[in-house]
């Protein structure tokens, strides 16, 4: 990672020679009786299988794919299985599901279609939600602990936070400021984009990946060396007019454009096409799939190591991405590409859903894992939830335990209707072992504290995704803890 302060490791991991398709999971005593489909990134239609067992959400049409998920035992009635509803009104892949279930997500983080070109609509008043020190009560929850601060100052605080929708004055600047920049990017690549048809100017070579909105595609100029083949190689993103709007492309294109370089964040090309039929644009080409293809049911990314280097690059993508004013808010592994077959770089890419920090949101459909729990709850404002960067931060949590676990830790961050989330909210509050979670057994002390810190439900308590950095080098798996402490005990 050239360029990068967080630390590399150099441990490599080789991706699943072949995943089983297909897989029964015996039925638990809660009904989770699956057939899944579980598959590496495709060059063709987006990967879609069956789901069947309890459907927390009864007005999410789930189509799914995937990783399995722990049983539950419980004395409940088991609900009946899901209606699988159309393709149609879904974006193209994402992880959803009852713990590790894949599947094309509903437009649930986007207050617009995904297809749709985003309105920038940040209050006047409101500024993003800040991070009071928490506190400790009864024996120390994992990770660190604050030092007290003055009850009047975080009173202050507070007060002025709630009125203006949870944002500081400079939090509030900062986001107005991205989405200036973004607005007169976006009005000067309207004025050059290149008016021609892409086979006039580039050369297929192969598919990189298809979904419902667009395809990603391999491509060589026409008049450099495509011929030969010695030509550059460019990745091409073409969105076709009928589901995307110019605007919506002048989004996505200059939100690339505006990230700048970064070991891992994809690079956008500053070229922009619009033909008879479709908006396309160039970025650099990552050849080796997207990180799902790695992560291994009921296990994870393996060795540890990966792990590790994997979620510490994706913390340095996202402080990237936050220090220049804007929240990402689509963290999955389907948008990880993974720059070589042992997945020592990834790199973060799609940028359709990053908005100014502030943007007003309101949940748009049936929250997924990755949901952070305050889009759940009522807005502080009538137009909406001023997005933050605390978001980012619970989907890497929920990333990084995917990938330690193989698992999703939830299916939803709804205690009402989530027994897993359930049981992890009782975890948190009590602090005893006995009321650990079963998908928690497998993580060392050091995940645990980590996760919490992510994991907080509350957005003013998480930890920034910055967090990541104190916990490299220490065992994240039981397994790997075990395994150091007989290394030291033979020497």
């Amino acid at each position: 990672m050239a360029g990068c302060s967080w630390p590399g490791l150099a441990t490599g991991v080789s991706a699943p020679a072949a995943t089983p398709r297909g897989l029964h999971f015996p039925e638990s005593p809660r009904g989770w009786a699956k057939v899944l489909q579980y598959g590496g990134m495709s060059s063709g239609p987006s990967r879609l299988g069956a789901l069947s067992g309890r459907c927390p959400t009864q007005a999410a049409q789930q189509i799914g794919t995937g990783l399995p998920s722990p049983s539950r035992p419980s004395p409940g009635p088991q609900a009946a299985p899901p209606r699988l509803g159309p393709e149609s009104h879904l974006p193209e892949r994402i992880l959803r599901g009852p713990l590790c279930v894949l599947t094309p997500r509903p437009a649930v983080h986007a207050g617009v279609p995904p297809a749709d070109a985003p309105t920038l609509r940040l209050h006047p008043g409101v500024c993003a939600l800040g991070r009071p020190q928490r506190a400790a009560p009864g024996k120390e929850m994992p990770g660190k602990q604050p030092e007290p601060r003055p009850a009047a100052a975080v009173a202050s605080e507070h007060d002025t936070k709630d009125s203006l929708g949870g944002l500081t004055p400079e939090e509030l600047q900062q986001g107005q400021e991205a989405a200036l920049a973004l607005e007169e990017r976006m009005a000067l690549g309207a004025q050059t984009l290149v008016h021609a048809e892409v086979e006039q100017l580039y050369q297929e070579v192969r598919p990189l990946g298809q979904g419902r909105f667009g395809r990603v595609v391999l491509v060589t100029h026409c008049q450099k060396g495509a011929s030969t083949g010695t030509g550059t190689t460019m990745a091409l993103k073409q969105l076709p007019k009928t589901s995307t709007s110019l605007r919506s492309f002048l989004y996505e294109f200059c939100v690339g454009l505006s990230l700048g370089t970064h070991p891992a964040i994809v690079a956008a090309y500053g070229i922009g096409i619009e033909s008879a039929d479709s908006y396309s644009f160039l970025t650099e080409p990552i050849l080796h799939g997207d990180l799902i293809a790695f992560i291994q049911p009921k296990v994870g990314l393996t060795p540890s190591e990966a792990a590790q280097r994997c979620a510490a690059q994706l913390a340095s993508a996202l402080e990237h991405i936050h220090a220049l004013g804007l929240v990402y808010r689509d963290l999955k592994p389907e948008n990880v590409l993974v720059c070589d077959p042992t997945c020592q770089h990834v790199k973060l890419a799609d940028f359709g859903h990053t908005r100014p920090r502030g943007t007003l949101l309101r949940l748009a459909g049936p929250p997924i894992p990755y949901t952070a729990p305050e889009l759940c709850a009522l807005p502080p404002l009538p137009e909406g939830l001023p997005i933050q960067p605390a978001l980012d931060a619970w989907a890497l949590g929920v990333l990084v335990f995917c990938l330690l676990t193989g698992y999703f830790p939830w299916d939803q961050p709804l205690e009402d209707t989530d027994p897993f989330y359930e049981d992890f909210l009782v975890w948190r509050a009590s602090r005893q072992a006995q009321d650990r979670p079963q998908p928690w057994f497998g993580l060392a002390p050091a995940a645990d504290a980590l996760l919490w810190e992510l994991l907080d439900p509350h957005p003013r308590r998480r930890s920034p995704v910055g967090a990541v950095r104190g916990y490299l080098g220490q065992p994240w798996r039981q397994q790997d803890e075990e395994a150091s402490g007989l290394k030291e005990g033979r020497q």
